[in-house]
């Protein structure tokens, strides 16, 4: 059914006829980038973190969500080694030495193939595969206007959270950040009722080609040396080794170099083990419980 060479018409028209989620292509829908401001709580008692130039590229019956500096990054650190993993001396190499990794994940989503893939990078680079599933939105009749757009409210529990989002008809797009679409229009802001998670539209523009979604996806599913693995698993999976990682760095270590270990020393001066900061997963590790 997937297939490059097909319109992307024809590709909707067959999706129809097999049991994925339903997408459909709204009159006047385009190829899009919008950009969003996310926000993201990884402790309950302190402040969010804020990424104010995460992007969302919708092109072709698929959207992939990921960080603008993020991108910027990868896109040198493949420049700047040879196929061997010798760092080269060029001009990548020269503006990677002063560029920095912002973030560590990034979410594709196949509307008419009805699948998604989650990607994680932390010391390893873990890849997560799932079957995507429409919300199950109840929409109201609440209006407000966010970021010059008239938007509506709808509300759903999804993957082991209540969200409330605010979508607009005045982009017809049923897509959204991370794995929240679905709506008749696009989402322009999203909150879960624990308020650990929010994500905020900042501005939408043309998208010519969805070749920052072909590169980091082979790359991402390519990189590898002699510490840094690709890990591929079915979602559930995917998200318990990641958690895992995130809560316990010894365990992450391990994962690159087996038996090796990251010492600090404690008030008393004494050597320990370093303990990973607090993390809350996207999907609550309660949700897969649930799903056994």
């Amino acid at each position: 059914m997937k297939s490059n060479n097909l319109p992307f018409c024809l590709i909707l028209t067959l999706a129809l006829l097999v049991p994925f989620p339903l997408w459909t292509t709204p009159a006047g829908a385009q190829n899009i980038r919008c950009t969003y401001t996310h926000q993201k709580k990884d402790d309950p008692d302190k402040g969010y973190k804020t990424y104010p130039d995460m992007l969302l590229d919708i092109c072709e019956g698929r959207s992939l969500f990921y960080n603008e500096r993020e991108f910027v990054y990868d896109s040198l650190f493949s420049l700047s080694f040879d196929e061997n993993g010798t760092m080269l001396k060029n001009e990548a190499a020269e503006k990677l030495s002063r560029a920095r990794k912002a973030f560590n994940w990034m979410t594709a989503l196949d509307y008419p193939a009805g699948t998604f893939t989650q990607y994680y990078v932390f010391f390893q680079t873990i890849i997560g595969n799932g079957v995507l599933e429409m919300p199950a939105w109840k929409l109201t009749d609440e209006e407000k206007e966010i970021s010059g757009y008239v938007c509506r409210k709808a509300t759903a529990h999804y993957l082991g959270r209540d969200w409330t989002a605010w979508f607009t008809e005045e982009v017809p797009s049923q897509a959204g950040p991370w794995l929240l679409w679905g709506l008749p229009g696009l989402i322009v802001e999203a909150q879960d009722a624990d308020h650990y998670i929010l994500f905020k539209l900042t501005g939408v523009e043309p998208l010519n080609d969805n070749h920052r979604a072909v590169f980091l996806t082979h790359w991402l599913r390519s990189y590898t040396n002699r510490s840094h693995n690709v890990f591929e698993y079915e979602l559930a999976e995917a998200e318990s080794v990641y958690t895992k990682m995130r809560s316990d760095i010894s365990f992450a270590v391990h994962m690159s170099n087996p038996g090796a270990k990251i010492m600090t020393k404690d008030q008393t001066g004494k050597m320990v083990p370093l303990e990973a900061p607090p993390y809350i997963p996207m999907i609550p590790t309660e949700y897969w419980k649930t799903r056994k």
